[in-house]
């Protein structure tokens, strides 16, 4: 938990403590810590993981798409804690979207990964003529239709925001207008 806080306190404010450690690092070492934890122990749903798995899932994909230093995202089920409660197209309020969008999103991140080492050259410069491997075109309209197919779905407030969890957003409030804005931002950030 302490990576996965220092992390985010380095995103935010980097060099918070004089010291030059990139939040890459931080995360680096949560996600070696995640890692030997699932080996070891099954994960369970209670308040501290669920929590601390969305949050390190959260910084792990965004990061992991955030440039080609990065390290590709974990796959969801090394850290990933489901509410069973919680219904599918519940917008997380800590996340600002669906599950089913970051996991999404967290795929995004995995071809971008896969298509980087044939769209770059040794000194990492662009090549111009870059066509994607069958393989990864069909991928990525698989995810096209799917992030598109995600965005018509229903959505559900937030167990967090007072109101039944079943309910579908009321959009004339401002909070769930927001909430579900964002969202849609990050769907069309997928696609």
């Amino acid at each position: 938990s302490t990576s996965i806080m220092f992390t985010s306190l380095e995103i935010i404010s980097p060099q918070a403590f004089g010291v030059n450690i990139q939040w890459r690092t931080y995360l680096s070492m949560a996600r070696d810590m995640l890692i030997l934890r699932s080996r070891n122990y099954p994960v369970t749903f209670n308040d501290e993981t669920f929590f601390l798995g969305r949050w390190y899932g959260y910084l792990d994909v965004l990061g992991s798409l955030s440039g080609r230093r990065t390290s590709r995202a974990l796959d969801f089920n090394t850290y990933w804690v489901e509410n069973s409660n919680e219904p599918e197209g519940t917008i997380d309020c800590l996340l600002g979207c669906t599950m089913h969008c970051m996991r999404l999103l967290g795929d995004v991140a995995g071809l971008v990964k896969d298509c980087e080492p044939q769209r770059f050259d040794d000194e990492g410069k662009l090549r111009r003529n870059w066509v994607p491997l069958p393989h990864l075109e069909e991928r990525a309209c698989h995810l096209l239709d799917q992030l598109h197919e995600s965005l018509q779905r229903p959505v559900q407030t937030c167990p967090h925001d007072g109101t039944s969890s079943d309910t579908p957003v009321d959009m004339a409030s401002p909070d769930l207008e927001e909430l579900c804005s964002t969202n849609t931002l990050y769907h069309w950030g997928g696609i």
